[in-house]
């Protein structure tokens, strides 16, 4: 026999060989495991963190982030999307919805051979084995009530935007699906003007995201982000989540902004300014993340964190077991490490 005919018949025999059977084994699904004959697989949210996360190769970099919000806004204007609420009086009212209107405020707008095909829903799923109905936009980050009108409220959610209801949450609209991002960490409202809203992008535990933006029309619209930064000696670090926002009920020009990297002052339009939390020596030398923020009466504050490891290369820093306690009393110009 030829010598090709030998070595193309060796490569034949190889390609369909039957497996071995501890190769067939392992293709097989497990019973015990979910699939195939087993119970479906329960949501571990730790190993879908950390699939995303070598999917990508590594997280993105706030830088990254940035340029990713700043794409999907500039695509939107490309398009002239713009989401409209349904049934709006006006151009700067947020009104009432249609009785009976089903369509999505951002499809309504859209002038485009596109249909959405879905996903309509997400009940068709398992956490911790046990399967749940309902519609699922992630955890809510913030709910607010406005103060003369009981049947509006916003929700945030850590993975669907922002949520607004007319009806005292009978039935519900989106109003953030064209600002770039989906990723909420925090929401507050003016006291002063319930139809002036802050949006701090970025969820703590899931999908992170830079960013602060200001509506001054309900949600109708939103302006340009900014991007709270802070600098800790050589390193420049980007927030990535916003964990709290709470506007100064006696000045509503001072915004207090707390991130994964520190604590911000904010008036709402320009460049938020980094505020210097000391250690308990008294150093600013250190980092720390912000958790939450308290009014506690005229020209106090109190803010909750966890010291940042500065030496570690990940960027934002993850924390250390270091707490830290601050209080302000002369409006956030400076603070005490009150923790002993």
């Amino acid at each position: 026999m030829p010598m090709t005919r030998i070595v193309t018949a060796l490569a034949l025999a190889t390609l369909f060989a039957p497996p071995s059977s501890a190769a067939w084994a392992a293709r097989q699904p497990d019973p015990d495991q979910g699939g195939v004959g087993g119970e479906p697989e329960p949501d571990d949210a730790r190993a879908r963190w950390r699939a995303t996360r070598e999917l990508h190769e590594g997280e993105p970099s706030a830088e990254a982030l940035i340029r990713r919000l700043l794409l999907a806004r500039k695509e939107r204007d490309r398009a002239g999307v713009r989401a409209q609420p349904r049934g709006a009086a006006a151009a700067n009212t947020l009104a009432s919805p249609s009785a009976g209107s089903q369509s999505s405020p951002l499809a309504s707008s859209l002038a485009s051979p596109w249909i959405s095909l879905g996903p309509t829903r997400a009940d068709n799923d398992f956490n911790n084995l046990h399967e749940y109905h309902s519609l699922d936009s992630g955890r809510a980050r913030t709910i607010l009530a406005h103060p003369s009108d009981p049947s509006i409220l916003y929700l945030g959610t850590a993975g669907g935007g922002v949520w607004k209801t007319y009806d005292a949450g009978a039935t519900w609209e989106p109003i953030t699906d064209a600002i770039g991002s989906l990723a909420v960490g925090s929401l507050a409202m003016d006291p002063a003007n319930p139809d002036i809203l802050y949006l701090g992008f970025g969820d703590p535990f899931d999908t992170r995201q830079p960013g602060l933006a200001r509506s001054l029309d309900g949600g109708l619209s939103f302006g340009d982000p900014v991007f709270p930064t802070a600098s800790y000696g050589a390193k420049s670090l980007p927030a990535t989540s916003v964990r709290d926002l709470k506007v100064d009920p006696g000045n509503s020009g001072r915004i207090l902004v707390a991130t994964n990297v520190g604590l911000f002052s904010w008036d709402g339009q320009g460049a938020p300014v980094q505020l210097a939390l000391p250690d308990r020596n008294g150093s600013t030398a250190t980092g720390y993340q912000v958790w939450s923020i308290g009014w506690l009466g005229t020209n106090s504050w109190l803010v909750a964190g966890r010291q940042l490891d500065l030496t570690n290369a990940d960027t934002p820093p993850a924390g250390t077991g270091v707490l830290g306690l601050w209080r302000s009393t002369d409006d956030g110009a400076t603070w005490l490490n009150v923790v002993s």
